[in-house]
């Protein structure tokens, strides 16, 4: 991991302008890793977006880059 450059902190804390109603005209689904993004999870459910479960942690994206892939892959492959 010391090889991924560190960023400045502001760069977390902008805000990301999304047009209205953009959840329901664009399809989407959810892989849920950790317990910190539960909310997220049930907002993306509630969505009526599929939700997949992957007990982990946030940083799995880099620690197990290949069962994340799967968990995506998964989901872009399911039928709609």
């Amino acid at each position: 991991m010391a090889d991924i450059p560190r960023v400045p902190l502001a760069l977390f804390e902008g805000v990301v302008e999304v047009p209205t109603g953009w959840a329901a005209r664009s399809p989407g689904a959810y892989v849920h890793q950790s317990e910190p993004y539960a909310a997220d999870a049930r907002l993306a459910a509630a969505r009526g977006w599929p939700v997949t479960e992957l007990p982990g942690t946030h940083l799995d994206i880099v620690t197990q880059p290949a069962t994340v892939a799967a968990a995506i892959d998964h989901l872009a492959r399911r039928d709609p």
